[in-house]
């Protein structure tokens, strides 16, 4: 399929080049991400997983039905977490203030901020790996406490969902509702 050359881009059956799936702090889509998100809270961190390698066996219990399959199949499967403990960064990322105090005692707050921007982070990293060629399928089909077990166990971070990479097959997509359709809830949900 079209991919970008020169960008290690991962075709089916292929090896993942070294560049394409870097440690976030490294990766281009983790920075672009990381502007997505006020103050720089950096509350994202991304696990990869490649199809050859046994994590995936390990990720595996966690899937619902639907997704074992095409996440078993994918060249690389990406578990977007949060940092629960984000703010511990802010006084390096964020220096104009002292922003972590807002989140030290209110762990609610701490919560829904590393969770509203980790998500925001994923979003950005989905978008570019749709610029570098590839076709991401993210995907919220599984048990985020069998994750956590199994690659957070110490807590501090989160799994909030999942993003296979890699090339979709050739074969139809399943049909989708109208744009009508969308319309209208989108219509109905605004005159609440």
């Amino acid at each position: 399929r079209g991919g970008v050359p020169g960008h290690g881009v991962v075709g089916p059956g292929e090896q993942p080049h070294e560049g394409l799936l870097q440690p976030c702090s490294h990766c281009a889509a983790h920075d672009a991400g990381r502007r997505a998100a006020g103050r720089s809270d950096r509350p994202l961190a991304l696990t990869h997983q490649f199809s050859e390698d046994a994590a995936k066996q390990r990720l595996a219990p966690a899937l619902s039905p639907g997704n074992l399959a095409k996440t078993l199949k994918a060249p690389a499967t990406a578990i977007v977490a949060y940092d629960r403990q984000f703010y511990q960064h802010l006084p390096d990322l964020y220096p104009q203030t002292d922003a972590a105090r807002f989140f030290v005692d209110d762990p609610l707050l701490a919560e829904v901020a590393a969770r509203r921007n980790a998500t925001l982070q994923g979003a950005y990293l989905i978008l570019a790996a749709r610029l570098l060629g590839l076709d991401p399928g993210p995907m919220s089909g599984f048990d985020n406490a069998l994750v956590d077990k199994e690659f957070f166990p110490e807590g501090r971070l989160a799994s909030e969902f999942l993003v296979n990479l890699g090339y979709a097959d050739e074969a139809p997509l399943p049909p989708r509702s109208s744009t009508a359709l969308v319309s209208g809830v989108t219509r109905r949900a605004g005159k609440s």
